[in-house]
């Protein structure tokens, strides 16, 4: 996540604090928390089983 916020608050000319309150906070946490869904969802299918 870090990854992609620095370089867009400082392309935008914002401090970190000023790019998170300026974000959607829904479709914002659901973008961040997208990848670790995708992450550890094969840990999860593999606990299942076939």
């Amino acid at each position: 996540m870090s990854g992609r916020l620095f370089p867009r608050a400082a392309l935008r000319g914002l401090t970190i604090a000023g790019y998170l309150a300026t974000r959607d906070p829904v479709s914002g946490t659901v973008y961040d928390l997208m990848p670790v869904v995708f992450a550890l969802r094969p840990r999860g299918l593999a606990k299942r089983g076939p």
